[in-house]
Parts: C-alpha cells; sequence; structure tokens
C-alpha cells in the first residue's frame, strides 16, 4: 500500500498558484495562465482578489507568480521578473463623455484627480509634463463609479478591459477615450515569488516564455479573447 501511494505522489502534478481580479474571472490573464500551465504540465489553481493584495501574496509566497505586471526596477527582495516581456501595452485615460474635449494636452490635465490602480509600482509610467493628483483605486469598477460620481476627473486603465466592463455596465455611452493619451508602451512581464516551490523552473519558464513570444502566441490568445 505504501508503495502504491509513493507512486501516485510521483505521477501527481506540479501546482501553479495565482490569482486574478475578481472583475474579470475568466479573462485574459486567465487564459494567459491557463497556456502557461499547458506549457509546463502543471495544474492551476487561480484565486481572485485585488490587486494590492496579489501583489502581498506574491511577496508571500501564497501565490507563485502573477501575470500583467511591469518591472520598474532589477529583481529585487522575494520578486523576479521572468524574461522576456510578453507583451507591449498602453495605459489609456477615460474621461466623461460630456467632457471628452476636455484633456487635450499634458497642460490640460494638470492638476486634475486621475483614479489609478493602488499600487506604487502602475504609477512611474507617468510622462514628467503630466502633474495631475493620483486617487488610488482598488479596482476598475471603482474608477468608474468615481468618475460618474464626479469624486475623479478620469482614469486609467487598459482599453480593451474598459470597453468589456462598462459595456457590460450600460455605459458605454456614459464613459470615453480622452482625446490626450500618452504615447508609451510599456513592456508586461510575468512576476514569480522566489519563494515559490516553482523558483527552481525559472530557467525552463524563460526558455517557454520566449518561445511563446517568439511565436506570437500570447498576441494570439489576446486576438482571440478580444474577438469573443
Amino acid at each position: 500500500m505504501l508503495s502504491s501511494v509513493f507512486s501516485v505522489n510521483l505521477c501527481a502534478k506540479e501546482l501553479l498558484r495565482s490569482a486574478v481580479s475578481p472583475e474579470f474571472p475568466d479573462g485574459l490573464h486567465v487564459k494567459y495562465l491557463q497556456f502557461i500551465a499547458n506549457k509546463m504540465d502543471m495544474d492551476l489553481d487561480i484565486a481572485s482578489m485585488p490587486f494590492a493584495r496579489r501583489l502581498k501574496e506574491l511577496h508571500n509566497g501564497q501565490i507563485d507568480m502573477l501575470v500583467g505586471m511591469r518591472q520598474e526596477s532589477d529583481d529585487v527582495d522575494d520578486i523576479i521578473y521572468l524574461q522576456p516581456s510578453y507583451e507591449n501595452l498602453r495605459q489609456t485615460y477615460f474621461i466623461l463623455t460630456k467632457d471628452q474635449n476636455r484633456f487635450k494636452t499634458p497642460a490640460d490635465i494638470n492638476k486634475a484627480l486621475v483614479g489609478m490602480t493602488n499600487s506604487a509600482e502602475y504609477y512611474s509610467h507617468l510622462n514628467k509634463n503630466e502633474k495631475f493628483r493620483i486617487i488610488p483605486v482598488s479596482t476598475l469598477k471603482q474608477k468608474i463609479e468615481l468618475l460618474l460620481k464626479g469624486r475623479i476627473d478620469g482614469f486609467t486603465h487598459h482599453e480593451e478591459s474598459t470597453f468589456l466592463l462598462l459595456k457590460s455596465m450600460g455605459l458605454e455611452d456614459e464613459i470615453a477615450i480622452s482625446l490626450y493619451q500618452p504615447n508609451n508602451y510599456e513592456k508586461y512581464y510575468i512576476s514569480m515569488s522566489k519563494k515559490s516551490a516553482l523558483y527552481p523552473h525559472k530557467r525552463e519558464l524563460e526558455q517557454m516564455l520566449k518561445l511563446a513570444v517568439d511565436n506570437n502566441d500570447f498576441i494570439k490568445i489576446r486576438n482571440e479573447h478580444y474577438q469573443q
């Protein structure tokens, strides 16, 4: 009996633990994680939690990796950024449709109140000419609600996911893209906890990522997801 149990354990797949936004439990990040788990022949366990908590759990080693991370510095402390980056994206400025012409230049946005994801890691991409005041917000839905209530003048988020949520909330005519937009696109990475049981697989993970990026796999997944 003991030998039988031991044999089963030897054949068990390793577990990849991650987390995504509660607003998108079946979103693009879930598909990215499923792709990674399949390529690495691992089982996948995905929790739902706000970004700040996801980051905390990654630092603590309670989850193994996160997708959708910007590398603000070299690997520090207990987190690494797997190379290469898997996609380039821009944070888009959203504003009330009735105020769509309000922000046309960086100077127009000065002193504005702008809702941004509640993490310092998401602030460093700001243009030096952008001097608006940041209002930390936990979720995209909260950004939308604050804008509708007049508590903020606008918010930043990824364009495609924002339009999906606006449509589901019946607000696609209430909120629009601001005329002024940043020009910079940024690289996004998969971050990994050094405390993760999967950390010894770093080299294999990066080899898999390079092949996937070279093959445009993440672009294909993204396009298929939003076409649906």
